[in-house]
């Protein structure tokens, strides 16, 4: 039954056979990475495991040699992204066995290098980045919509309703409550990851917001009174709220104040302001911070504090483990378990558990190349629509890279970041000279 999964993969083929690669990306894959929940998987015995999104990844690998590979073109941070992703067959195949491995790096392959490869190659230079930022934040709307029902009913629909098409598939699914209310995953798989994605939305549609992108009205409703553009940003931070999630939050706060230097005139000033600002506020909330999480999960005053504080005897218990890894790291199947603490809510310090010490600094080398792409991109560009947009890009990633210290970079999340490192590159990048025709048969 869990064959279906290869239905989006078919899909994708017959509108790339129809349409141009970049549309399929945003009407097909796009779609499906946002509404499908990636723990449904296809499996074939003595086959790596994969899930839709993955699944359509392999068929734009393929119409990207057949289409576009004149389209290819070179940048540093694809250095970084081949040896991260290589990294971890190495990881696997020294802990457990050159099968693992493969498994891995399959994985790695449909859910990190190709999102990657047509972030980078499939939006900006084809003119796609409204188009692209309507579909995304319109279907997160509708993921807020639907996700009402969990946070005043503590059910999930995404899974009560498709397990049973495939096969009753489970990573382990249990529902966290805060504060009375169930706190949103959708199909995220969790409620900071959900956090994260919304928060992805929010920051995206300010660019949509402030440069008038949105229709004035929804075309297929009845209502014409409605606005398009405050609706979708309601749905949005709705959508957040109701994650329930600090972690998601705070990245809001921080990847928003970011995306205010793109506001300015002048750009550079504001953003040696935004720095030294953002110095000035670690340097005072610091010794609460410290305070809060010290002591025990026994002596936490209350559920939230023990939560905060076994993200930090993680640190203490894992340093260790990832100190006996070496180079390599343990890998992802088989990494040691520290203290009965099972779930490594710190993606950087899962990153130097599972992928050693490389593993760790190649995504810290490759964050920081990007960042500093886009923040010198975004401070000379002359046009302010760009500017704002760089600098928006510059927000999301810099919320993100906060959230995950309280959370592992996983399920879509992880494919709609390497999508997001992959656009990066391409923003200020000329369209292709001499562009493939998509109408051609391919026998």
């Amino acid at each position: 039954m869990s064959s279906i999964l290869l239905i989006p993969a078919l899909v994708a083929i017959w509108w790339m056979m129809r349409h141009s690669t970049s549309s399929t990306l945003r009407n097909v894959y796009i779609p499906c990475l946002f509404l499908i929940p990636v723990f449904f998987q296809f499996r074939l015995k003595g086959l790596p495991p994969i899930d839709d999104a993955q699944a359509i990844m392999f068929v734009f690998a393929a119409f990207i040699l057949l289409r576009h590979r004149n389209e290819l073109y070179f940048s540093s941070t694809d250095i970084w992204v081949g040896i991260y992703v290589y990294g971890i067959l190495i990881s696997e195949t020294l802990r457990t066995d050159l099968n693992t491995g493969i498994f891995q790096l399959v994985a790695d392959i449909g859910s990190a290098l190709l999102p990657y490869l047509c972030g980078k190659m499939f939006i900006e230079q084809y003119g796609q980045r409204t188009a692209m930022i309507k579909r995304m934040c319109f279907l997160l709307s509708v993921v807020a919509l639907i996700s009402v029902y969990e946070y005043r009913l503590a059910r999930n629909p995404f899974h009560n309703y498709l397990a049973p098409l495939f096969d009753h598939q489970d990573y382990g699914w249990f529902l966290q409550m805060r504060w009375g209310r169930a706190r949103v995953s959708g199909p995220y798989g969790h409620a900071i990851t959900a956090g994260m994605i919304f928060m992805t939305g929010v920051l995206f549609n300010l660019w949509m917001m402030r440069f008038h992108k949105w229709e004035k009205t929804f075309r297929y409703l009845p209502y014409k009174w409605a606005p398009k553009a405050p609706i979708i940003m309601f749905m949005l931070l709705l959508g957040t709220f109701m994650t329930q999630s600090r972690g998601p939050w705070l990245g809001l706060a921080f990847g928003f104040a970011v995306s205010l230097v793109g506001f300015a005139r002048n750009t550079r000033r504001a953003f040696v302001h935004f720095v030294l600002l953002s110095a000035l506020v670690f340097m005072v909330s610091y010794p609460f911070v410290n305070q809060y999480t010290s002591g025990t999960t026994a002596t936490a005053q209350d559920i939230d504090q023990e939560n905060a504080v076994y993200r930090r005897q993680l640190i203490d218990n894992y340093t260790p483990v990832v100190q006996a890894g070496g180079l390599w790291g343990w890998g992802v199947s088989k990494f040691p378990i520290v203290a009965n603490q099972v779930s490594i809510d710190n993606e950087y310090l899962f990153l130097g558990v599972t992928r050693g010490y490389l593993g760790l600094s190649v995504f810290l080398i490759l964050i920081i190349d990007v960042m500093y792409s886009l923040i010198r991109t975004g401070i000379r560009f002359r046009n302010r629509e760009d500017r704002l947009f760089a600098f928006c890009m510059v927000g999301v990633l810099s919320g993100v890279l906060f959230a995950i210290t309280t959370v592992y970079l996983g399920n879509q999340m992880y494919d709609l970041v390497f999508l997001l490192l992959g656009w990066s590159q391409a923003i200020g990048k000329k369209r292709p000279s001499e562009l493939p025709v998509f109408r051609q048969v391919i026998a």
